[in-house]
């Protein structure tokens, strides 16, 4: 094959603040930079390119690059060309086509490699086409005209109703060329990318997108090409709409021809005819390139295949050199003899075979002809090329030259279950590869055609054979990372897993699940010979990186299927580690995996940097592990360049599929004394990190503690005998604070209007909000985030009144769901116009937007929130158990409760439970606990150690800490009399370290209710819920983040056990209804309580 050079005038922009930096980079390493205002890139986004253009005209005139003329293109194989890559998605709209440079050599790149680069292309080829009057079919006959392509190149033409399915209903594995003749295809009228077309091009392999689009649609279809390159996807083609049959057939002559995409977009220019915009880069540009199938298979130690054991048994091998077999060879090879030369244009006069004017690819083909309908015949002749090159210039008769090809043969059913038979597959692979004289790039007929034909016999031999040894179904699959440099066009070299990273150098971060510790770059031959189906693929994920110290180049989500038994295809993220970092000499990032937004699994990545003597200190350090664990690695692996820890599991990679969708995940973690929290979603894969949130946190769970008791220390919900019964008229300011504080911590974790409202719509779909803490110190208090600007107290003007209004469209109603609607829209919100023109008519100033309360902002009465519990502790931690999102309960259901009798209202608690539970209309329990009698420590542990219990529930004390004869002791549970003032009982507290016990059968849901169960200080759950999960298999706990009282202590529970329990609500759903009825009372105090677990979980009657 040929190989293309380069030599690239590259132009980079990235975004600087309030402008854009254009950065030049010839091929002899100069640099040049401008600063372009940034004002005018969002313009020409916009569509008013002017200023831009304008801004532009001094550098375009230095970049210019002649126009190559036609004998530049064919008589060299080096290509001068401007590229452009660009830092920010929103700038891949503009017609830098035409601003920059519109001639030949222009097209679009980044750094991020191709995923189908690393599945060897194979034949045939398949082009699917969509959309508009059909031209690729016409276009191929122009360079094939009536030659037998079938073996190298399929297409078809397809209605858009039948595009998806069209692949999987043909049993076509890829689709290496998708053509849409329209842009409306892949669009929505919005502008936004069809949801099918990601999908479909990652399950089908594609490697090269076409789209033909009107002006109009180009903006759209440019950002949409931008994302899916950056996301490893194929490259992209966008032309304008034409049927002129003479753009197609030079544009699919060149894909015939071996020709690299860049070569064929420039050939279109020269020939001045469109050739629309290119989106390559990160070996796209070679991706179609089939000679670098024979180029693979040149190395006979790459050819060695393995075939599956012999399935037929005891069949016993029949030599062919009997008079019987060998007549029935010989009549068998003549017959192929004879269609072969009919079917590659081999003249016979007189039974005389005309081969001596024929070029040799020509009698390849007819070889590779004859050998194959022999293979479906079940015959192996060994002997047919050598037969025809011996006998080409003699015109032989059809029976002279079967007879010769004939010689030693053998019948395939004699070498299946052989020794034998993989060496026969493996010398038809090295024959391609001896194959040295075929011309690919102006001649199909003598390159291509050829090719395809020869392999055709190799997969017909290994498929009669017995096909290629299956993969062993059910091996552990274990996520394995590594770092790897770009080895040629579209290859990757795995760097020593000793090696040192060089700060702002690329890299390309590699991530696979297969066998442990083993990432394969090659597949090699067998995915030649049997085609890599990724159809079949029955699991999707997709693979997040979060930067923390790196800097992720292009999308940093990729998508990854997995097939039963099989390792994943190799992804590749371009990343370049920071020379600043938190941890002198030392680079992170964190990779996640993600099953419909649903966190799987999360590593965190320390690597070492180059110059930099970063002891294992500094890794342990990094990775927040003990240096012991660093040293005992470096013991058993040797030196080590980067270290993977996994810090977080719901489950395997091979289990991902029972995890329940969500509509946003949020991942937390503390870096370098700042906070970094990763938001993941359709479409969304945002990094937010600040030193502010703590403060944020600290002010808010203030705020939320302040609302539990009024100026002079009372419960303020109490009106007449209803109780935990607010004042509406004080609703607003207690919750003003609250939003406050809120928002404060929204801002800092979103930014924009636009990306707060995509995560408000995100968070309704799938069951809410997911929050993933890496480390168990580190919760915030989500169901507190407020997503509405307010105005802060240093924007009220001195002397005026704080007077915020409460929205009354944000009110639930009494035992209903809220008047859920985005503000503004419904008629009794407060911005609604017509409530405004009531305030006019009435003298009034119109509201002002931050100055009205909206209590569905509040993340906590909007959606579910789940907070799992499941962080893994150390490099090689233990596992937690998998998530749980169905508690089988028995008949009657075990209600396991434990109520300290030193509590006021536990005897009226007590007997209303007792009752709830007699009086379940769907379901019979009993209450199984020790009662009320006094009631010590051994009492509840005793409870919490049997085994079959559906449910427990802790009414009690929680404590921080208890000092008492001369001990202190905590976190804990009270149910003694461990919280008394004055003579604490010590020995009345349980600890986290005293749930030792067996492990809980029925995974129960545990309910602590008391005070400050869940969080002990502002920023760490109790320890007491990672006991519950981790050790005892609690399928989730319910614990208060501040302090309560026991009358709104006992009526949450009874809301919360009336919907799960009876009417069979989700837990999630169970707890949004508590406090949304709550609210309804004017109480806001439901937002105290949290779920560590799934919101998916749920009850089911399964045991007798």
């Amino acid at each position: 094959m040929n190989r293309y050079q380069r030599r690239d005038i590259r132009l980079d922009i990235v975004a600087r603040a309030s402008e854009a930096l254009l950065r030049r980079t010839d091929g002899d390493g100069t640099v040049v930079e401008a600063m372009l205002p940034r004002a005018a890139l969002d313009s020409a986004a916009a569509g008013d390119a002017d200023a831009l253009r304008d801004a532009l005209a001094p550098f375009a005139a230095q970049q210019a690059r002649p126009v190559p003329t036609l004998a530049d293109l064919h008589g060299s194989f080096t290509l001068d060309r401007v590229t452009l890559a660009l830092g920010e998605a929103s700038w891949s709209a503009i017609n830098w086509e035409g601003l920059i440079n519109h001639h030949a050599t222009f097209v679009r790149v980044t750094d991020v490699l191709a995923r189908v680069a690393r599945l060897p292309l194979t034949f045939p080829l398949r082009l699917l086409e969509s959309g508009g009057t059909p031209v690729v079919a016409a276009a191929l006959h122009d360079t094939f005209l009536y030659s037998d392509r079938s073996q190298a190149l399929v297409d078809a033409a397809v209605a858009p109703a039948a595009l998806e399915g069209y692949p999987h209903a043909q049993r076509w594995p890829t689709v290496d060329v998708l053509h849409l003749r329209s842009a409306a295809l892949v669009l929505r009228p919005d502008g936004r990318p069809a949801p099918w077309l990601a999908p479909f091009v990652e399950r089908y392999q594609t490697r090269l997108l076409v789209i033909e689009c009107e002006s109009a649609a180009a903006p759209a279809a440019r950002r949409l090409a931008q994302a899916l390159v950056e996301r490893a996807g194929p490259a992209v083609w966008l032309m304008p709409a034409t049927d002129d049959p003479q753009v197609w057939a030079w544009f699919y002559a060149h894909l015939s021809h071996d020709r690299p995409l860049d070569w064929s977009h420039a050939h279109l220019a020269v020939y001045h005819l469109p050739c629309g915009a290119l989106f390559v880069g990160g070996g796209r540009e070679e991706l179609l390139r089939y000679s670098t199938l024979a180029e693979a298979l040149r190395s006979p130690a790459a050819n060695a295949v393995e075939l599956a054991p012999d399935w037929r048994g005891d069949a016993p091998p029949e030599p062919v050199a009997s008079p019987r077999l060998t007549d029935t060879v010989r009549r068998a090879a003549a017959r192929a003899v004879a269609s072969s030369a009919q079917r590659n244009g081999i003249s016979v006069v007189t039974g005389q075979l005309d081969l001596g004017v024929q070029d040799d690819a020509r009698l390849v083909r007819f070889g590779a002809s004859v050998a194959a309908r022999l293979v479906e015949r079940g015959i192996h002749a060994p002997a047919v090329d050598a037969a025809i090159a011996r006998l080409r210039h003699t015109q032989p008769s059809i029976d002279a030259l079967a007879s010769a090809a004939s010689e030693g043969a053998v019948l395939l059913s004699s070498l299946r279950g052989s020794p034998a038979a993989a060496a026969v597959v493996t010398t038809a692979l090295d024959d391609i590869g001896a194959l040295t004289d075929l011309r690919y790039e102006n001649h199909e007929s003598e390159g291509m055609l050829p090719l395809a034909s020869k392999l055709a016999v190799a997969r017909k031999l290994a498929q009669r054979l017995g096909g290629l040894r299956p993969v062993p179904s059910g091996a552990a699959r274990h996520v394995n990372i590594g770092f790897f440099a770009p080895d040629g066009d579209t290859g990757l070299r795995r760097l020593s897993p000793d090696a040192a990273l060089d700060a702002r150098a690329l890299v390309h971060l590699g991530v696979q699940i297969g066998p442990l510790d083993e990432l394969v770059v090659s597949l090699g031959s067998s995915a030649l010979l049997e085609e890599i189906d990724r159809s079949r693929a029955a699991l999707a994920l997709e693979v997040g990186v979060s930067g923390l110290e790196f800097e992720v180049i292009g999308n940093p989500v990729q998508a990854l299927l997995l097939e039963p038994g099989l390792a994943s295809d190799l992804l590749a993220f371009a990343v370049r580690p920071a020379a600043t970092t938190t941890v002198p000499g030392v680079a992170r990032l964190r990779v996640s995996l993600f099953r419909s937004n649903h966190v799987v699994q999360s590593f965190l990545v320390a690597a070492r940097l180059s110059g930099a003597d970063a002891a294992h200190a500094a890794l342990a350090s990094a990775l927040a592990v003990d240096v012991s664990e660093i040293d005992q690695l470096a013991a058993s692996r040797g030196a080590l360049g980067h270290v993977q820890r996994l810090e977080f599991s719901m489950a395997t990679a091979a289990d991902a599929e029972r995890l329940p969708p969500r509509g946003l995940t949020l991942l937390a973690n503390d870096s370098g004394g700042e906070k970094v929290v990763t938001l993941k979603s359709n479409d969304l894969f945002v990094v937010a990190r600040s030193r502010l949130f703590e403060p944020h946190i600290v002010a808010l769970r203030a705020a939320l503690n302040d609302m539990t008791s009024d100026a002079a220390g009372f419960y303020p919900y109490q009106r007449g005998a209803v109780e935990n019964q607010g004042d509406p008229g004080r609703l607003v300011q207690r919750l003003w604070r609250l939003a406050r504080a809120g928002w404060a911590l929204c801002s800092v974790l979103l930014h924009g209007e636009d990306e707060r409202e995509a995560v408000r719509a995100l968070m309704l779909r799938d069951g809410g909000l997911q929050a993933a803490h890496m480390l168990a110190s580190d919760v915030i208090p989500w169901s507190l985030v407020y997503d509405r600007p307010v105005r802060s107290e240093a924007a009220i003007p001195a002397g005026e009144a704080d007077t915020p209004a409460l929205c009354p469209a944000g009110m639930p109603a009494a035992d209903e769901g809220p008047g859920a609607a985005d503000c503004g829209h419904r008629e009794a919100c407060l911005l609604h116009a017509q409530q405004q023109q009531l305030r006019r008519e009435k003298g009034l100033e119109p509201h002002a937007a931050d100055m009205v309360l909206c209590p569905l902002r509040f993340w906590g009465y909007r959606v579910p929130i789940e907070v799992p519990a499941h962080q893994v502790h150390g490099v090689a931690g233990r596992d937690p158990p998998p998530l749980q999102t169905t508690i089988t309960a028995g008949s009657p259901l075990r209600f396991g409760a434990v109520f300290n009798p030193n509590l006021r209202q536990a005897e009226d608690h007590h007997r209303q439970i007792a009752e709830d539970l007699g009086a379940l209309a769907k379901r019979k329990a009993e209450l199984v606990g020790p009662g009320l009698r006094v009631t010590q420590r051994e009492d509840a542990l005793a409870l919490l150690r049997q085994t079959d219990l559906d449910l427990v529930y802790l009414y009690c004390h929680g404590l921080k800490s208890v000092t008492g004869g001369g001990r202190t002791a905590g976190p804990g549970l009270d149910f003694g009399l461990a919280h008394d003032a004055t003579r604490p009982r010590i020995d009345d507290l349980i600890a986290a370290a005293d749930l030792y016990g067996p492990q809980w059968q029925h995974a129960p849901l545990v309910f602590m209710n008391g005070c400050h169960t869940a969080a002990f200080n502002d920023y760490a759950p109790s320890e007491l819920v990672l006991a519950f999960v981790r050790e005892r298999r609690a399928a989730a706990v319910v614990g208060t983040e501040v302090t309560t009282v026991e009358v709104l202590a006992r009526e949450f529970a009874r809301r919360f056990f009336a919907a799960f329990i009876d009417r069979g609500t989700t837990a999630g759903q169970a707890l949004l209804a508590a406090r949304r009825e709550l609210l309804a009372k004017n109480n806001p105090l439901g937002l105290i309580y949290t779920l560590y677990g799934s919101s998916n979980l749920v009850l089911e009657s399964g045991r007798a």
